[in-house]
């Protein structure tokens, strides 16, 4: 007979559901975060704490943190033995020892021990079992008042969705009878945890964790709705943002190492920017796996913790090792790899990959639906974003000073280059180069980056014809006691250079022959360049780097440009240079002397430089048709936040991937079967459909229950390859992307903030 149980634990403090380490990926058994003593063995599968062998005085114990037991004066347990029996209790405190216990049965069980008030407890021992064998525990918590427990009477009827496409969340409806559920004995608040257990055999699962956010009471009825959502809400109620860590910019790392930074750093941070919170969120990552490889660049600025998490896994897909996360009833994070279909392998995590119930037609299949469509395929994806390069801001000036070089040096002078961390305009570095001539008062030459000269940027492919891309740079100088003379002919200038013979040049200070406002610092003789002073410059470069200012912007329109082409800054190219491929950046100066000192020096400062532009992305299947769709179906999308090439490309990637095939979207009802995961592997068999053992993904798992019955209906999907798997096609999906628990829809939002240049030119990137 099914089973069903569910309660309430109102004002939770300090609780453990998982019994594992929050900042620690080993999902070994042995590996938990309560301390177990000298011939006591225990375990956790991530949901229940097993332990045998305690005696007087030893046991396992919790170290729930300094918690007052005016505030939580009750410590709640759900627990059972294999052989009954009774367990002792030690809660050590800043009082006498309070020496508790309760009599376990066979059978899960809901305790609740009442704590001497006034003390602070530091931590408790639960240990000298009466009768040798297993004890579990399923939780502990400490909590400001006694559970309800709600019976199949208060129950008229409920559901619990568990889904990867978003946090768990339940609702059920309950008999409110004379204000029941706001009465004294019987009332919760927001924030009380809500637990759920269903099975179909003898004990039934934990099926449902999470926090009650909604109560709406009904008449004529006398019924209360009440809706939770599960623990992942944790990672959807908590933004990245640079406190306390060095993120949201992560550099060169792997998605394991970015998940970890998220929950330790940002979701469990029970201080975080120094606002305390004595019931944080206690979400364990010891079943988040590696999936994917190192990424150049990842930012994340005031995204929430979940959405992250989603684009990391987004970020896998396009790397060619997928991966799916979900938060489980227990509070554990999973992250582990979505597998071929029929081939599922999660690894160490204590989830099996794929469900062990067969749905079969003339078994245990009530209904199913299983369309196949392609309303939502699209095969041609424009993604337009912002490139930064490099993709972390000032990576090329931060501690770099020995990558760089020096070039076309006045005979005589030597260059020096140091990483400077007292005179910086942003970051925590500048490049300081000392340009020296210690026989003549004449000294220059070229300061440039990368010594290697290996950047291969495509300039070309930056911007448009309107919007050209940006030199975005910070310039110092301490010319001091100098000549300050400008050499006729060969003046300051900002280089952009294919090699060493051949190369862009943009006039930075005027000479005697060039009006000063045709100079990027708009000055006439390096004498007129002020000393310890930090010029910020943005400097539009390329073909179309003359597109300096437009025309007053007009509501819903592309503002017409006074003048296209070259910039007036530019000067006469070296050699036959090309904007398609740059490889070194640089400044040249000179002073060439003649005022009557015997030497000439003087320091550089370089800071922040990057270059950045418009980037529009064509990704497109590349794949023959059929898979291929044969007509054109396409879509674009528009990411704000600057990014890395790499990143870009990757992005546009997964969305193609995610879109470009015709994918079933189904449904299918059973019987409960309350042990069934997200994103498991079902193995269906149903003649109608043509399906004989074939392998389907649980993209959510619904069940419902009433005292008429309990069901569980499967959402399932044939897609393999996305973390994102599209839901089925309704008009909310539109409205709501990925339910009520997600941000609004991509193509919604972007159709709303998008300004996209009609001019950009689309680097097509095929995809197979």
């Amino acid at each position: 007979m099914p089973q069903f149980y569910a309660e309430i634990l109102r004002s939770p403090g300090p609780h453990d559901n998982s019994f594992k380490l929050l900042n620690s990926n080993d999902p070994s058994p042995s590996t938990i975060a309560w301390a177990k003593d000298i011939g006591v063995t225990a375990t956790s599968d991530g949901d229940i704490l097993t332990f045998s062998g305690s005696s007087p005085g030893l046991g396992v114990t919790w170290f729930p943190g300094s918690t007052i037991s005016t505030t939580y004066p009750y410590l709640t347990v759900r627990a059972k033995a294999a052989n009954g029996g009774t367990l002792a209790v030690a809660v050590f405190n800043s009082g006498a020892t309070m020496n508790l216990s309760f009599t376990l049965t066979s059978t899960w069980q809901t305790f609740t021990l009442p704590l001497t008030t006034g003390r602070t407890i530091s931590s408790i021992l639960f240990g000298n079992q009466s009768i040798a064998g297993n004890i579990l525990l399923h939780y502990a918590y400490l909590c400001g008042n006694i559970p309800i427990q709600l019976s199949q009477k208060d129950v008229i009827s409920g559901s619990v969705t568990r889904s990867s496409l978003g946090t768990d969340h339940a609702e059920l409806r309950l008999n409110n009878y004379r204000g029941k559920f706001f009465s004294s004995a019987n009332a919760f608040s927001f924030g009380d945890h809500l637990h759920i257990y269903l099975g179909q055999g003898t004990e039934p699962f934990h099926v449902y964790g999470g926090e009650t956010e909604h109560q709406e009471p009904m008449q004529p009825n006398d019924e209360m709705i009440i809706t939770s959502r599960g623990f992942g809400i944790a990672l959807q109620q908590t933004v990245v943002e640079n406190q306390p860590s060095a993120a949201p910019i992560y550099t060169n790392s792997t998605p394991l190492a970015i998940i970890n930074d998220l929950i330790d750093n940002h979701v469990n941070n029970a201080t975080k920017n120094g606002v305390p919170i004595t019931t944080n969120y206690r979400i364990s990552r010891s079943y988040v796996q590696s999936i994917g490889n190192t990424i150049p660049l990842y930012i994340s600025q005031f995204k929430n913790v979940w959405d992250s998490v989603r684009e990391l896994m987004d970020l896998s897909v396009a790397q060619g090792f997928p991966g799916v996360f979900f938060v489980d009833p227990a509070e554990n994070l999973h992250v582990v790899p979505l597998g071929a279909q029929g081939a599922a392998n999660w690894g160490t995590d204590p989830i099996p990959a794929t469900y062990g119930t067969a749905l079969a037609t003339g078994v245990n299949l009530v209904t199913y639906r299983f369309p196949r469509d392609v309303k939502s395929l699209r095969n041609r994806v424009h993604y337009f974003g912002v490139s930064q390069n490099p993709g972390k801001y000032g990576a090329w000036t931060e501690q770099t000073a020995s990558s760089w070089g020096s070039e076309r040096l006045v005979p005589g002078t030597s260059a020096t280059f140091s990483d400077d961390s007292s005179i910086v305009a942003t970051g925590k570095y500048s490049i300081k180069c000392i340009l020296t001539n210690g026989g003549s008062a004449h000294y220059g030459g070229g300061m440039f980056y990368p010594a290697a000269q290996n950047l291969g940027l495509n300039i070309t492919a930056l911007g448009s014809v309107y919007s050209p891309p940006l030199f975005d740079f910070y310039f110092r100088v301490t010319q001091g006691a100098n000549c300050k003379t400008t050499a006729l002919g060969s003046p300051p200038t900002i280089f952009f250079s294919t090699d060493a013979s051949n190369r862009f040049e943009y006039n930075f200070v005027s000479d005697g022959n060039t009006a000063a406002l045709q100079s990027i610092l708009g000055v006439q003789g390096i004498n007129n360049v002020t000393d310890n002073y930090w010029y910020h410059v943005l400097l539009p470069i390329g073909p179309n780097g003359g597109v300096l200012f437009n025309s007053t912007p007009v509501a819903n329109t592309v503002a017409p440009t006074i003048y296209t082409g070259a910039s007036q800054f530019q000067r006469t190219n070296i050699g036959s240079p090309s904007w398609s491929n740059i490889n070194y950046i640089g400044v040249y100066w000179e002073d060439s002397g003649g005022c009557g000192n015997p030497s000439g020096s003087a320091p550089f400062w370089h800071n922040g430089w990057r270059i950045i532009g418009g980037r529009h992305i064509l990704a497109y299947d590349n794949r023959a048709s059929p898979p291929r769709y044969p007509n054109m179906r396409e879509i674009h999308f528009f990411d704000p936040i600057s990014k890395d090439d790499t990143a870009l490309n990757n992005y546009a990637i997964a969305e193609l991937k995610r879109l470009r095939n015709g994918i079933l979207r189904g449904s299918a009802i059973t019987p409960l079967l309350g042990d069934a995961y997200p994103e498991q592997q079902v193995q269906v068999t149903t003649p109608s459909a043509n399906y004989s053992n074939t392998f389907l993904r649980a993209t959510s798992i619904i069940h419902r229950f009433s005292p008429q019955g309990m069901l569980t209906e499967f959402q399932l999907s044939d897609d393999f390859t996305n973390s994102q798997p599209l839901d089925l096609w309704k008009l909310t999906n539109v409205l709501s992307q990925m339910g009520e628990n997600a941000i609004l829809s991509r193509e919604l939002y972007d159709l709303k903030t998008a300004i996209l240049d009609p001019t950009f030119t689309p680097q097509l990137v095929p995809v197979i």
